[in-house]
Protein backbone atom coordinates (compact mmCIF):
# COMPACT_ATOMS: atom_id res chain seq x y z
CA UNK A 1 0.00 0.00 0.00
CA UNK A 2 2.95 2.21 0.61
CA UNK A 3 3.91 2.13 -3.15
CA UNK A 4 0.09 3.33 -4.39
CA UNK A 5 0.76 6.43 -1.52
CA UNK A 6 4.30 7.34 -3.21
CA UNK A 7 2.54 7.40 -6.44
CA UNK A 8 -0.49 9.39 -5.23
CA UNK A 9 2.07 11.73 -3.37
CA UNK A 10 3.85 12.02 -6.75
CA UNK A 11 0.77 12.41 -8.58
CA UNK A 12 -0.32 15.59 -6.46
CA UNK A 13 3.02 17.26 -7.07
CA UNK A 14 3.24 16.59 -10.46
CA UNK A 15 -0.11 18.49 -10.97
CA UNK A 16 0.50 21.53 -8.75
CA UNK A 17 3.63 22.05 -10.66
CA UNK A 18 1.49 21.30 -13.80
CA UNK A 19 -0.75 24.05 -12.91
CA UNK A 20 2.01 26.59 -12.09
CA UNK A 21 3.45 25.78 -15.55
CA UNK A 22 0.54 26.23 -17.15
CA UNK A 23 -0.49 29.57 -15.17
CA UNK A 24 3.36 31.25 -16.76
CA UNK A 25 2.72 30.03 -20.40
CA UNK A 26 -0.98 31.49 -20.30
CA UNK A 27 0.37 34.29 -18.48
CA UNK A 28 2.72 34.97 -21.83
CA UNK A 29 5.74 33.55 -20.32
CA UNK A 30 8.05 31.60 -23.15
CA UNK A 31 7.62 27.36 -22.81
CA UNK A 32 10.80 27.33 -23.71
CA UNK A 33 11.83 29.73 -20.78
CA UNK A 34 9.91 27.90 -18.54
CA UNK A 35 10.85 24.12 -18.87
CA UNK A 36 14.84 26.06 -19.09
CA UNK A 37 14.16 27.22 -15.34
CA UNK A 38 12.64 23.96 -14.57
CA UNK A 39 15.62 22.12 -15.74
CA UNK A 40 17.84 24.67 -13.63
CA UNK A 41 15.75 23.75 -10.53
CA UNK A 42 15.73 20.53 -10.67
CA UNK A 43 19.80 20.15 -11.17
CA UNK A 44 20.25 22.40 -8.39
CA UNK A 45 18.26 19.87 -5.67
CA UNK A 46 19.94 17.04 -7.77
CA UNK A 47 23.19 18.51 -6.55
CA UNK A 48 22.34 19.30 -3.28
CA UNK A 49 20.61 15.52 -2.26
CA UNK A 50 23.60 13.50 -4.61
CA UNK A 51 26.41 16.12 -4.75
CA UNK A 52 28.28 17.38 -8.37
CA UNK A 53 29.99 14.16 -8.93
CA UNK A 54 26.88 11.46 -8.90
CA UNK A 55 24.16 14.41 -10.67
CA UNK A 56 27.15 14.93 -13.11
CA UNK A 57 27.07 10.86 -14.07
CA UNK A 58 23.40 10.82 -14.14
CA UNK A 59 23.19 13.74 -16.22
CA UNK A 60 25.84 12.14 -18.83
CA UNK A 61 23.86 9.42 -18.55
CA UNK A 62 21.25 10.87 -19.52
CA UNK A 63 22.38 12.73 -22.63
CA UNK A 64 24.58 9.33 -23.68
CA UNK A 65 21.12 7.47 -23.83
CA UNK A 66 18.22 9.95 -25.06
CA UNK A 67 17.21 6.74 -28.06
CA UNK A 68 16.75 4.98 -24.96
CA UNK A 69 13.80 7.66 -23.60
CA UNK A 70 11.81 6.52 -25.99
CA UNK A 71 11.96 2.62 -24.94
CA UNK A 72 10.22 3.56 -21.48
CA UNK A 73 7.19 1.68 -21.49
CA UNK A 74 6.14 2.25 -17.75
CA UNK A 75 3.52 4.82 -17.07
CA UNK A 76 4.96 8.51 -16.48
CA UNK A 77 3.86 11.78 -15.21
CA UNK A 78 5.10 14.04 -17.23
Amino acid sequence: MAKERDKDELWQLHSEIHDVVMKLIEKGHDPLAVAGTLLAGAVQIYKLELGEERTSEMLSVISENHDMLNEVEEDTYH
